[in-house]
């Protein structure tokens, strides 16, 4: 009795060649966005906002009163707080003074004394350095002082 023999055949080479590559592209693609997701999860954020500012002051030109809000919306501690109006630094002359750390999603409010005159428009920032030494400064917000 005589054996037939079935003869198997293999997929094509060059279908092997594309399967191949598919997967290597589908691994690849997984790889790149599980170490990009890990990357931004890891990456530092240094944000400081002014939450609120007003000012008042006399219509004569004399010691007026900024308050301010400010927030840290970062990812690090704050230290070395400064306030600034019309250029110039008013940190000394803010009550209460401004925290030595302002630790992520903290806030504080405080007073400061300045001159200014009614009717005229001052700009307000905040800068500080982070816990790891780099500064980081709010945006600029322009106050118009209030009699």
């Amino acid at each position: 009795m005589a054996k037939t023999r079935r003869h198997k055949r293999a997929i094509e080479s060059y279908i092997a060649v594309i399967i191949l590559v598919i997967v290597t592209l589908a691994i690849g693609v997984a790889l790149y966005t599980y170490f990009n997701g890990l990357v931004a999860h890891n990456q530092v954020n240094t944000g400081l906002e002014i939450t609120s500012v007003s000012l008042s002051a006399p219509s004569g030109g004399t010691t007026g009163y900024l308050s301010i809000t400010v927030q840290n919306t970062g990812s690090l501690a704050f230290n070395s707080i400064n306030i600034y109006f019309g250029g110039s630094s008013v940190t000394t002359s803010c009550s209460p003074a401004p925290p030595s750390s302002l630790a992520p999603g903290n806030s504080f409010s405080t007073v400061c004394s300045v001159t200014a005159t009614a009717g005229n428009e001052y700009a307000v920032y905040v800068s500080a350095s982070t816990s790891t030494g780099s500064s980081v400064s709010s945006s600029v917000v322009n106050v118009i002082a209030q009699g």
